[in-house]
């Protein structure tokens, strides 16, 4: 089985490790996001791959204060 995981890292490169999203890697990245953004302490800007990019994700990170980097 191939598995997807997200980490959330510092602005200086540092790793934060407080959960670790892990799902298979057929699955679809783009309904993954919200589960992290709520777990994972995010400040200022989120920056992921453009697999997660859609209407209701970047809803998300706007009700959420977060700054977009899809």
């Amino acid at each position: 089985m191939l598995l997807s995981g997200f980490m959330v890292t510092g602005r200086g490169g540092g790793i934060c490790v407080p959960h670790v999203y892990v799902t298979p890697a057929n699955k679809a990245e783009v309904k993954e996001l919200e589960p992290i953004v709520e777990k994972a302490p995010i400040w200022g800007r989120l920056y992921v791959d453009k697999g997660h990019a859609s209407c209701a994700n970047k809803q998300l990170l706007k009700e959420s204060k977060i700054k977009n980097g899809i």
